[in-house]
């Protein structure tokens, strides 16, 4: 047992002193919203719902102007695919999944971001009413950083989301990739 205290206390000594380098590392949580789309060619019309999202988010500083950005994000589709054509067929998907972006930011103005990478997209969900989702996918936005507290900064922005661009299951109905356009997020981090 004192191995355990000693071992889970050396441990959490070096998270400590790995944070604190240089003030390179920064932590956050957001929330955002947006639309979803896809990119299928099937014929289906755009679809009708919304997205949401909130995650813990982590930073670390590789340059002057470039951070590395992760995290753990979930994220819900619920949305209707309405066929343009005959026959008119409608379909009814609620995905939800948890994805870890591995970001690049670049600081391009003050204050000002474009960030952009892949997305790992990992489908949890038990009962599904289309196959396992768990993939690859990419991530491009742009935002704003404006600090409010000496050690806070809160921060917007817009961005796309494309999950299942390399996806290990395909559906046949299930209209892959799907994108999320115009999402909107807002997040507060650590200086």
């Amino acid at each position: 047992m004192k191995l355990i205290l000693l071992e889970t206390a050396f441990l959490m000594t070096s998270f400590h002193i790995y944070a604190q380098e240089l003030r390179r590392n920064s932590f956050g949580m957001s929330i955002g919203t947006g639309i979803p789309a896809t990119l299928s060619f099937k014929g289906a019309g755009g679809p009708d719902g919304m997205t949401v999202e909130a995650g813990f988010n982590y930073y670390r500083q590789m340059t002057g102007k470039i951070k590395f950005e992760t995290g753990l994000m979930w994220h819900r589709n619920k949305f209707e695919i309405s066929n343009d054509s005959p026959p008119f067929t409608s379909y009814h998907y609620d995905v939800g999944l948890l994805y870890i972006p591995l970001l690049f930011r670049f600081t391009f103005a003050k204050y000002m971001f474009l960030q952009a990478g892949p997305l790992v997209d990992i489908d949890p969900r038990m009962n599904r009413t289309v196959k396992s989702q768990t993939g690859l996918g990419a991530g491009l936005g742009f935002g704003v950083e404006f600090p409010v507290l000496k050690k806070c900064v809160i921060q917007f922005s817009s961005y796309m989301n494309l999950h299942s661009l390399a996806i290990l299951k395909k559906d046949g109905y299930y209209p892959n990739p799907l994108c999320d356009i115009g999402m909107i997020k807002i997040g507060v981090r650590t200086r």
